[in-house]
């Protein structure tokens, strides 16, 4: 691997190129960086490559980069990201990096390096799962509501379709196709390439209304573009590496190589989906939907979740074009050649896996007083299943014109506008379907009648329906409703009041209303409710085949 290195990637493993006592240096490789770990700090420097989605073969654009690295990374991890220095050779010809001014005086610049604090390996996302790490019980939502405040504050791509519409999303996946394309009977089976040519084509045509409108409505946002378990860090609560985050949470390794659609500018479900991908891959599917389920719910998207196949696809695909170029290294021992050959093919599998396999439109109409948990469940099971998200909290403040997190008055809850939001939201059902999209329609549906229209929305389009009911007593949802009430990605404006309110209208189920639906307890947790839902959404499916 040496050999065929710059000679200031040798120099570096020496301590004498280092300001500062080192007593242990390590080189990483990737296929566009090298990075020297050396004591508390690390250096990456870019290697001179061109490979069509990335180019920077000449210094100037390093540089370029390693500017906007920095620049960028610090939005969600602004302790680490130090600054961007030399690596130079001194009059006296030895290569040092970030030399101290009186030292660096006649000096020839070799390379650019961004410097960065040193971050503990195991405190990886990716660590943390594959060891089975202690703190995973509120992961999900931590992680959601940083991804959350994340995406709020990025900016926002403009409702530009010729720089990210529908048919830009289409050419990107053409360049994909082509950059991959040596690697056919190769890393990619050719039957693996032609299920997944003809299954994105399908799914891109089926979807282009979706994704225009979600670009025209702001969930196209720059972010930052590669987001998986291993660029994740949880580390202790308000500690400088955290950048005093009470979440303990610094996010590395941003795109800046470019500025294209899909890559740091994307849609932010394009972006979960990388990390739920992830998360499946390393054996933690359920904590994957859990995810998106929650950022569905704290920023109220209808659509994330229909993408999310589509989505997750394109995010294995990815990776398994990345591990097949990096398979092509010659620095690499056959050791790890073939460990890249491998990774290449589990991506590709992975990303065949997304492939929907029905055809068959459904809705699950969720039913649940305020603080059942009925909202997370629907969520949770659209990012599952690929179903659209309906909410009727969403509804009735689109309907006012106002924010998801913005609270509405009493008085736009009344009998009249509740219809009025139910009768919305089952025009919204039934826009879905009649694509030949399923949906989660997710109210309280208190009333016997509410329930029976809901369910009727598919089944009068020849669509399957079910019912999912949460069954939870009076003073544990109370609880929830008062701890929930300020909490960040909170969208109900229910209080303990709404709730006594709608304990009082409530009508129990019939067995009648059963037969085609299932009670399951709140005081499950996610990973239990979501199981024992998911066995009968997929029983109900099968009733038809």
């Amino acid at each position: 691997m040496l050999s065929k290195s710059p000679e200031y990637v040798t120099a570096l493993l020496s301590s004498s190129a280092y300001s500062y006592e080192v007593a242990e240096i390590d080189l990483r490789e990737t296929h566009i960086s090298y990075v020297h770990i050396a004591g508390d700090y690390v250096f990456k420097t870019k290697k001179p490559v061109d490979f069509g989605f990335i180019n920077q073969i000449s210094i100037e654009s390093r540089k370029k980069f390693c500017d906007q690295e920095v620049l960028l990374n610090r939005r969600l991890a602004p302790s680490v990201y130090l600054e961007v220095v030399s690596v130079v050779r001194l009059s006296s010809g030895q290569i040092v990096v970030d030399p101290p001014a009186d030292r660096a005086v006649g000096s020839e610049i070799l390379e650019w390096a961004v410097k960065m604090r040193r971050l503990p390996e195991n405190a990886t996302l990716a660590s943390i799962l594959k060891t089975g790490g202690s703190n995973l019980d509120d992961l999900a939502e931590r992680l959601a509501v940083c991804l959350f405040e994340f995406h709020k504050n990025c900016k926002k791509v403009e409702s530009d379709v010729e720089f990210a519409g529908p048919k830009k999303v289409k050419e990107w996946w053409d360049r994909e196709l082509a950059e991959i394309s040596e690697f056919i009977d190769f890393t990619l089976p050719q039957r693996t390439h032609q299920r997944l040519l003809t299954s994105v084509e399908t799914m891109l045509e089926a979807y282009e209304s979706i994704l225009l409108e979600r670009l025209e409505t702001g969930r196209v946002v720059e972010g930052h573009g590669d987001l998986h378990c291993d660029h994740i860090y949880l580390l202790d609560s308000f500690s400088q590496l955290a950048s005093g985050r009470s979440d303990g949470i610094a996010i590395v390794d941003g795109i800046e190589f470019n500025d294209w659609f899909q890559f740091r500018y994307l849609d932010v479900g394009y972006e979960l989906a990388f990390l739920a991908m992830d998360m499946t891959a390393l054996g933690h599917e359920d904590l994957a939907n859990e995810l998106v389920g929650r950022y569905i719910v704290a920023t109220g998207d209808e659509t994330l979740s229909l993408l999310q196949p589509l989505h997750r696809l394109f995010r294995a695909f990815v990776r398994g074009k990345i591990a097949s170029i990096t398979s092509q290294d010659s620095g690499l021992s056959n050791e790890d050649r073939q460990k890249s050959e491998l990774e290449a093919s589990t991506y590709f599998s992975l990303a065949v896996e997304y492939v929907p396999q029905s055809s068959q439109a459904m809705s699950v109409v969720m039913c649940g007083v305020s603080g059942s948990g009925k909202s997370l469940i629907g969520a949770t099971l659209a990012s599952k299943y690929g179903f659209a998200w309906l909410n009727s909290d969403v509804i009735r403040k689109e309907m006012f014109g106002v924010a998801v997190d913005e609270a509405l008055s009493p008085s736009k809850y009344s009998d009249v506008i509740s219809q009025r939001v139910y009768e919305r939201l089952l025009e919204k059902a039934q826009i879905c379907i009649s694509r030949g999209q399923s949906v989660v329609i997710d109210a309280t549906h208190l009333t016997k009648a509410q329930r029976l229209n809901s369910v009727a929305v598919a089944t009068q389009s020849g669509a399957l329906s079910t019912l999912v009911a949460i069954d939870i007593d009076a003073k544990t949802a109370e609880a929830r409703v008062l701890r929930r009430m300020n909490n960040v990605g909170n969208i109900s404006d229910a209080t303990s009041v709404v709730l006594k309110e709608q304990l009082g209208v409530f009508e129990r189920l019939d067995l009648n209303e059963l037969k085609n639906g299932i009670m399951i307890s709140a005081n499950l947790n996610l990973k239990e409710q979501i199981s024992l839902i998911s066995a009968h959404i997929e029983s109900v499916s099968q009733s038809i085949e």
